[in-house]
């Protein structure tokens, strides 16, 4: 997986039982979010919570949990 190189991670709020699609090739214009305008890559991650969350979402590349941020940010 891929994520749009950043050192922060992305955090997003989702309600219970919204379906988010998730970019993980790298090349969408709305990061974290997938804006399918790029069909022949890789197909985004989708998650749908169970619960209303905040999602912390990798934005360095560097997590080993993809598309979900480790901590790993710190070191870049």
């Amino acid at each position: 997986m891929s994520t749009p190189k950043r050192t922060q991670p992305y955090r997003l709020d989702v309600k219970k039982e919204e379906t988010v699609q998730i970019c993980i090739c790298g090349q969408t214009d709305s990061p974290p979010l997938c804006d399918c305008s790029h069909p022949d890559h890789t197909d985004p991650f989708e998650f749908t919570p169970e619960k209303d969350e905040t999602l912390t979402i990798c934005g360095c590349g560097r997590s080993d949990a993809l598309p979900w941020c480790d901590g790993s940010h710190t070191e870049c």
